[in-house]
């Protein structure tokens, strides 16, 4: 299981977040927020800032990253990613029109374009960028377009994370 990172950036003047188009890999045509594999020897908080500003071109500092949730996930039985949700409202620079990794563009967070994201986004990120802490696993069919299983727990009150 790989440990991953995901970084909801919430512009709360605008109401928009950064949602970015993946170019390659299991996720490939999907948006996202942006985010990315923890490497051997770096904390979930040094992934996150470095995955920010590797697919966006907007710098977060780690100080201002929540932790608003955790999930797992599995691909057809087998498990595939854990993975530590923050958001930030605190960012700099500008937003990059493509990077190596994805196409990042502002989205409205009432307005999200759920078709074009994985079936679980819609169960967590709207919650996550209100601030609403949850845990959950979601298990997906032979691709990440189907989504068989899954279990979510929300809460107002800040819950220990894995």
């Amino acid at each position: 299981m790989h440990r991953a990172t995901v970084v909801i950036i919430h512009d709360p003047i605008t109401d928009r977040i950064v949602l970015g188009r993946k170019k390659r890999g299991p996720f490939g045509a999907k948006l996202m927020p942006p985010g990315g594999k923890i490497e051997h020897g770096q904390s979930a908080h040094e992934c996150a800032v470095l995955e920010t500003k590797d697919e966006t071109g907007l710098i977060v500092d780690m100080r201002h990253l929540e932790q608003v949730g955790f999930f797992a996930s599995s691909l057809s039985g087998e498990p595939q990613f854990a993975v530590d949700v923050f958001r930030t409202s605190a960012f700099t620079g500008e937003l990059l029109p493509e990077t190596i990794e994805m196409y990042p563009a502002w989205y409205e967070s009432t307005r999200l374009p759920f078709d074009e994201m994985l079936p679980s986004d819609r169960l967590w990120l709207p919650d996550a960028i209100k601030g609403i802490s949850f845990v959950g696993s979601f298990e997906f069919g032979s691709d990440y377009s189907d989504l068989t299983n899954l279990h979510i727990k929300r809460s107002t009150k800040r819950p220990s994370f894995p």
